[in-house]
């Protein structure tokens, strides 16, 4: 059975620094689409319309990163 990872996303919107999000997700292009339809529903937009704007290619609009799990210690 495959698990989901945790990612963490910071994102740029119109200059407007938003609060660090969280999805699970198999893979960091699945996270940007989560991410995007979350600010859809904060800043009252379509997903769709989100996505265009991070994909318009504004560096350092948003940064997604895989959060690396804790490993249990062994006793």
């Amino acid at each position: 059975m495959t698990y989901k990872d945790l990612y963490e996303g910071d994102f740029n919107w119109y200059g407007q620094i938003l609060k660090r999000k969280y999805t699970h997700a198999f893979s960091k292009t699945e996270a940007f689409f989560n991410f995007c339809s979350q600010i859809a529903k904060e800043v009252e937009r379509t997903p769709r319309s989100v996505r265009n704007y991070f994909w318009s290619g504004k560096v350092g609009s948003h940064v997604i990163s895989k959060v690396k799990r804790k490993q249990k210690p062994l006793n």
